[in-house]
């Protein structure tokens, strides 16, 4: 331990952990993740693409897809209520993995880079420019998490922070988040493309924006904390 000034953790339970090492320069910050999303949440933004593919219609958003994701999203959107359209932003833009994406999709699509005024009559878009899914949520009535069927499920804060309803599958156990959320009652784990169409069906879609979930707005604070310890060496 000699070898640090000071250690910032998320959880309690690695604060108690270096307290019984020994280790008395350490702080319980929080997670700086929740800083970030928070901060994109309040960051202006519009897409006149997705407004135009959106139109009236409620929107499902699904990010970071993987090809384990893709079973669960196109064995059942046909069947999705509220005549929602979907979002599917894969984590993987290579043409090759893309094309693997878009011949698996049987109804009618555009891809992003390639709209045209008729945007809004398809079912589908898929995003294949990087770096706008973070702010992308805003539109979202609903978000589907990639990931959770295969290693690990990618970004849960993104959407939540949006206060909208979210499901990913079932490895998500080395984020606290999920566990947040799905007590609060924001999330869902999903098993089968059944359960996605269930979830939506729970959850109609509401006005947004929607507030900031609880369970994440609560834990906000970790950038100032470890700002203010950090003076002291300073």
């Amino acid at each position: 331990m000699t070898c640090f000034t000071h250690i910032f953790v998320q959880s309690r339970s690695s604060y108690d952990l270096l307290l019984k090492q020994g280790c008395s320069r350490v702080t319980l910050a929080g997670d700086t993740r929740i800083d970030r999303v928070l901060e994109i949440r309040e960051q202006p933004f519009s897409d006149d693409i997705i407004s135009r593919f959106k139109a009236d219609r409620p929107l499902l958003i699904a990010g970071s897809i993987w090809p384990d994701d893709m079973q669960i999203l196109f064995g059942k959107y046909i069947e999705l209520p509220f005549n929602a359209a979907l979002v599917i932003v894969p984590h993987e833009i290579e043409p090759a993995a893309l094309n693997s994406l878009t011949k698996r999709i049987k109804q009618p699509f555009w891809v992003y880079s390639r709209p045209d005024t008729h945007v809004n009559q398809a079912s589908m878009l898929v995003i294949d420019t990087m770096g706008m899914l973070s702010r992308l949520y805003r539109y979202a009535n609903w978000a589907y998490i990639g990931g959770g069927f295969g290693k690990n499920v990618h970004n849960i804060l993104e959407p939540a922070v949006y206060g909208i309803p979210v499901c990913f599958g079932p490895n998500h156990k080395k984020f606290p988040e999920a566990s947040w959320l799905i007590a609060e009652g924001q999330a869902q784990m999903l098993n089968s493309a059944d359960d996605l169409s269930q979830f939506i069906q729970n959850n109609p879609p509401v006005s947004l924006p929607r507030p900031v979930s609880p369970s994440v707005f609560s834990r906000r604070g970790a950038v100032q904390k470890i700002y203010s310890s950090l003076s002291a060496y300073l």
